[in-house]
């Protein structure tokens, strides 16, 4: 049976389309608790296995910035990661909750399923992570900068998780271009393709908050593989590129730092879960 949810005035299928009559029995037929409810509205967290690659600038290529370079080998230990990006249905369930004071503005593009957007480091790290991991019982946490590109490459080493090149099919992204269309706002969650890890949105629709503090070079970087969610630093990585930028800002080893406490409408973020911290002390 797919999970289903009945959340305000809509009828949220997990998996397949249902009739109304058909979400309602399943509603009825499943007591869902809150921790069941939140945790349908966190989606698949994938497990993504321990590895090695190169963090930096790809082989071939040739738009690498100065803080791409030099490369450096880095060893990962298997972590989860979600499948895609914390959406405003997700957001919102804090807010009701009262857990979430800040009510982010989704620029009349809609909520539901499109990535949260105008959400700081702070915001995400202050009130959401302690709220969800109360709920879930479980350890969520921002990936680190190594992470994310390790999770991003997905086994590559090509400028984007599945070559060189990029299309307006394969992502959101190329808006001030003019490239792939005039829609200016993000889409929902998992409308493109997957990467091999099986990850949404890796390239494009909105730049992803991580943990590690800025540092000026890849090589500076591999240090923030450890646990910095707790350090004090005022300006924090965000990876992925958006909905707004060029090619070139969703390329898999670009990176892009911003103060905590800002909140754009090109920004979003996606949690992970360390194996060994799966339930929360």
């Amino acid at each position: 049976m797919a999970l289903s949810l009945l959340y305000g005035c809509q009828y949220i299928v997990y998996g397949e389309k249902h009739s109304k009559q058909q979400v309602t029995a399943e509603v009825n037929q499943t007591a869902l608790s809150l921790k069941d409810t939140i945790l349908i509205l966190v989606g698949d967290v994938v497990s993504i296995p321990a590895g090695s690659y190169t963090m930096g600038c790809s082989i071939a290529d040739n738009e690498c910035m100065e803080s791409e370079i030099p490369t450096s080998n880095q060893s990962i230990s298997a972590f989860k990661l979600m499948a895609a990006e914390v959406t405003f249905d997700l957001w919102d369930a804090c807010v009701n909750a009262g857990a979430c004071s800040y009510i982010p503005y989704d620029r009349g593009w809609g909520r539901g399923n499109r990535p949260v957007i105008n959400v700081s480091y702070d915001d995400i790290t202050g009130q959401f992570i302690p709220w969800l991991n109360n709920v879930t019982h479980l350890a969520f946490r921002l990936p680190s900068e190594a992470e994310w590109e390790y999770a991003a490459r997905a086994g590559s080493a090509t400028k984007y998780s599945w070559g060189n090149s990029i299309r307006c099919a394969q992502a959101r992204f190329a808006h001030f271009e003019g490239r792939c269309g005039n829609d200016k706002q993000t889409v929902p969650v998992k409308s493109y393709s997957a990467n091999a890890f099986g990850l949404y949105d890796m390239h494009g629709n909105v730049w992803e908050w991580t943990q590690s503090c800025w540092n000026d070079s890849a090589i500076e970087a591999v240090n923030n593989n450890s646990d910095t969610q707790n350090t004090d630093c005022a300006l924090r990585m965000l990876r992925g590129g958006s909905w707004s930028g060029g090619a070139g800002s969703l390329r898999v080893s670009r990176r892009f730092f911003l103060a905590s406490a800002v909140r754009f409408d090109n920004g979003g973020f996606r949690l992970a879960l360390d194996l060994e911290k799966t339930t929360k002390q």
